[in-house]
């Protein structure tokens, strides 16, 4: 029954989440994932927005170089995330076309 999840600074990398996304979709009670300094890029960052972070409350996804195609992935999924109540994306070389 975790509830919360911290893998930042783990060198995750984009390949490594998107095969971790399984597991963490597979969790239902996980409410808030950190996974800052992992550069998931924005494939990774995809992934999360998508299929991992429906039933999250807190997201905490600095420093993951996901820049505007991440931005854009998640402005398209947040609607589908009710239970957002904290999300943190600095240092993501966003841009202005994010």
């Amino acid at each position: 029954n975790l509830t919360s999840l911290n893998l930042g600074n783990n060198e995750i990398g984009p390949e490594g989440f998107k095969a971790l996304a399984g597991a963490l979709s597979s969790m239902p009670n996980l409410t808030t994932l950190a996974v800052r300094d992992n550069a998931i890029g924005p494939e990774g960052f995809k992934v999360l927005a998508v299929e991992v972070a429906v039933a999250m409350s807190g997201a905490w996804q600095w420093s993951n170089d996901f820049g505007p195609e991440g931005a854009k992935a998640l402005v398209g999924a947040l609607s589908s995330m009710p239970n957002l109540t904290s999300l943190n994306l600095r240092s993501n070389a966003i841009g202005p076309e994010g």
